[in-house]
This record gives C-alpha cells, structure tokens and sequence, in this order.
C-alpha cells in the first residue's frame, strides 16, 4: 500500500475533483489515516456482492485493482466501467 501513496497523489494533481476511494484491510487503513489525498476508506471484509453493492451506489467510473482479484470481480459486478492495472517497475 505504501508504494501506491505517490500514485493517490498523482491523481489529484492532475484532477483536484477527483474522489480517491481506497479499499483494503484494516492495517492499510490505520497507514493511509493521514493521507488527505485518500477522501475515503472501505475496510474489504472479503464479501465480494456486498462490495459490488456499495460500489454500484457511489457510481464508480475507474477501477486501480492493486492486489486482490476479489476486489476486481467486485468492481466488474458494480458495473464500473474503466478498469485500469498499474506495473510496478522497482520494487523494494
């Protein structure tokens, strides 16, 4: 989660209107609490539908999946219609 704080910051330079919505586990949570260029954090409880529901419902257009294919299914059933996947070159 950590390497993917310059890619939040990114997308609000470019795009101040933009609403980043993180989903992950409780720990990266408690990591991105601070960040102010995260608006929102959705604790993945492993319920793909639910998910998919709630993502419906916040009218979702762009997808980053960054590591599990569950959030991935749960975004296509929410409709989400652009689904980008970044490469991370240089890993620690």
């Amino acid at each position: 989660m950590v390497y993917t704080t310059a890619m939040f910051r990114a997308i609000k330079e470019h795009n101040p209107q933009a609403r980043v919505i993180v989903i992950g586990n409780t720990i990266n949570k408690m990591l991105l609490a601070d960040n102010t260029d995260v608006d929102e954090y959705i604790v993945f409880d492993g319920d793909v539908f639910s998910l998919a529901r709630m993502l419906r419902e916040k009218n979702i257009i762009l997808h980053v999946p960054l590591t599990r294919i569950e959030s991935l299914a749960a975004f296509f059933l929410a409709g989400v219609r652009s689904i980008a996947v970044p490469e991370v070159v240089r890993r620690f």
